[in-house]
């Protein structure tokens, strides 16, 4: 039997708010001096067994080379190690990194022969594979082991994506070198000079348009996102001048009837 069968039976996933926010946290603390990837792939996997229908977890990440690579697994009974290497070959996992999209694996002897009868060795019944993505690429897949038939919980499988999507941010951010004192005070620095650099631009477009300030933020907002620029990008140009503020403002605001 499932450990998670009374979740599914009762409806309820048993996690509190306090309990998931500390799991983001830990996916996402890249300047702790303990924080290596192997750690960051660890605890993704760990979450994942911990919040969701899933008995067992398996990362696996996009090699030099183009093929997958396991890289962490989360299994009380040690039984999903030999399931997550062959989703470097056949399964949901393959499916999710070629396609960049969530693979649900129910009846998986019909495609996956091989990754099939690997899982039922195994005890497991289901299979569901997410991608990790950066910028719009596959990085790498977390596929969710079930023992138990039928689907995950949505609730538990949109936690899992979530919990993917900042720990791909979080890997592809993290650097070798210890974070210094200095490091963080001209970090901080920037963020101070971007968010001024920021008002200054909305304070231009709200002169030249009669908008509020409020109104100018969105319209730089929309402005920046329809190009698929950065927002301090824009509001940078802007205070240089090397983008008139009637540019954004006619790209933006509809003229008056």
């Amino acid at each position: 039997m499932s450990k998670h069968t009374d979740r599914r039976e009762s409806g309820a996933t048993g996690m509190s708010s306090r309990k998931v926010a500390q799991a983001f946290v830990s996916l996402v603390d890249t300047l702790d001096a303990t924080a290596d990837p192997t750690v960051l792939m660890n605890r993704l996997v760990d979450h994942c067994v911990a919040f969701t229908d899933a008995d067992a977890a398996g990362l696996l990440m996009v090699s030099a080379r183009g093929g997958l690579r396991p890289m962490a697994v989360a299994d009380d009974d040690g039984e999903a190690q030999a399931v997550v290497r062959q989703q470097a070959f056949e399964g949901p996992g393959m499916r999710s990194w070629l396609t960049g999209e969530p693979v649900p694996a129910l009846e998986p002897s019909r495609e996956w022969p091989d990754f099939a009868a690997s899982a039922r060795r195994a005890g497991f019944r289901s299979a569901y594979a997410l991608p990790l993505r950066v910028s719009r690429r596959t990085i790498g897949v977390l596929v969710l082991l079930a023992r138990a038939e039928g689907p995950m919980g949505d609730e538990g499988l949109c936690l899992a994506g979530a919990f993917a999507d900042v720990t791909a941010t979080a890997l592809m951010q993290w650097r070798p070198e210890p974070v210094r004192a200095h490091d963080l005070v001209t970090r901080t620095q920037s963020l101070i000079s971007a968010k001024a650099t920021l008002e200054t631009a909305k304070g231009m477009l709200a002169a030249e348009s009669g908008l509020t300030a409020a109104q100018a933020g969105e319209v730089l907002a929309a402005y920046a996102r329809r190009r698929g620029q950065r927002l301090g990008t824009v509001a940078r140009s802007l205070v240089d001048r090397t983008l008139a503020p009637g540019t954004v403002t006619a790209a933006e605001v509809p003229a008056p009837e």
